[in-house]
């Protein structure tokens, strides 16, 4: 079977990043994939996730594989996990990282990252209505996965609390520069995910203004406009922006300040619900 990398212009379907995954198949319609971060009910010895993206012939081929099935652990254990990750993160390992991405060490703690002795990384809580359901794991080179059992959540400040405009990120670590700029906000666990639960944190929440940041490539724009329209029947006022840049910390690399992305939201245009007019007979 023949297995190709992901590449920019040909983004891994499962968790549409451009690097670590593998696929088959056609360019255009892979039938199969190896993430590195999602994970299945078919982990691989080289650690990835096999994932089924259609049916084809390879997959009626005779082929052996070891799997090993485990039920999802139990919310409250991730909540364990991630409490003792974030009592073994070091002020050294703070200072580290935050230098590493550019961001402040405020905002590191806000998100309640933590440090996984075991593999060398630096956990990342997701959590829905302020429980943690799971945690992202990245690693000290920039890899980014899910510990197996993770549910998909949001990355929420300690701190969440209404403010007059909430911006939604994509990832966490573009939800730490948000947060570096004194901006309040939160993360989704991709530009496709998570939608569900930011609705439900903006109708407990309560914010006047959402303003959801876009990274700049297509899947980015499609995720940021598709999730703008689902909160639109919640939010008095959506705008969706794009940083002039790969994402917002690169553009904060860049110089950039709280006053620039206002200036952006401003400028954005406003979303609106529109209601049809009924037809009388």
């Amino acid at each position: 079977m023949d297995w190709k990398r992901v590449s920019r212009s040909l983004k891994c379907r499962v968790c549409l990043h451009d690097d670590w995954c593998v696929y088959t198949g056609s360019d255009n319609d892979p039938s199969a994939a190896i993430c590195m971060r999602i994970a299945s009910d078919r982990q691989l010895k080289n650690g990835g996730w096999l994932h089924k993206l259609k049916n084809d012939d390879w997959q009626r081929q005779p082929r052996t594989w070891t799997v090993k099935a485990n039920r999802p652990p139990p919310a409250a254990n991730m909540e364990t996990l991630a409490w003792q990750c974030m009592n073994d993160m070091t002020s050294a390992r703070f200072n580290a990282l935050a230098t590493r991405l550019g961001v402040s060490v405020a905002s590191l703690y806000r998100l309640q990252v933590g440090w996984k002795a075991e593999n060398h990384t630096y956990t990342w809580p997701m959590t829905v209505n302020s429980q943690i359901v799971g945690i992202r794991l990245r690693s000290i080179s920039g890899r980014k996965w899910s510990i197996s059992g993770s549910q998909e959540g949001l990355f929420v400040p300690a701190d969440l609390h209404q403010a007059e405009t909430l911006y939604i990120c994509e990832g966490a670590t573009d939800t730490t520069a948000a947060l570096t700029l004194g901006l309040m906000a939160v993360g989704r666990p991709s530009c496709t995910g998570g939608t569900r639960h930011v609705v439900e944190l903006c109708r407990r929440v309560k914010p006047d203004k959402v303003c959801v940041l876009a990274d700049s490539d297509q899947v980015g724009q499609q995720g940021a406009n598709a999730l703008a329209n689902s909160l639109l029947p919640y939010v008095r006022s959506i705008r969706v922006i794009t940083p002039p840049a790969k994402d917002l910390r690169e553009w904060i690399a860049l110089g950039a300040t709280a006053a620039d992305v206002q200036r952006l939201a401003t400028a954005a245009v406003q979303l609106t619900l529109r209601f049809a007019k009924a037809v009388l007979a």
